[in-house]
């Protein structure tokens, strides 16, 4: 059994998984998506800020995916 400081951490090492995986799909660098959203890609990707849900948008905007779209692969 998980404790919710496990789950919580399992849940943002996935949606920093999905992060990278859409970047790669769409062939962008973070260079790219940082030009486009004028945010600081690494630091969401490399899990050192958890993105919050205006910053989802904008990723999902820039990577052309729904909110649920981003989410359906994602167990919690």
């Amino acid at each position: 059994m998980y404790t919710v400081e496990a789950m919580d951490a399992d849940f943002e090492k996935q949606v920093v998984e999905r992060l990278i995986q859409l970047r790669n799909r769409c062939g962008m660098t973070k260079e790219n998506v940082a030009e486009s959203t004028h945010l600081n890609v690494y630091r969401y990707e490399s899990g050192k800020c958890v993105p919050g849900m205006r910053t989802l948008v904008k990723f999902c905007k820039v990577y052309n995916v729904t909110l649920s779209e981003f989410f359906a692969s994602i167990s919690y």
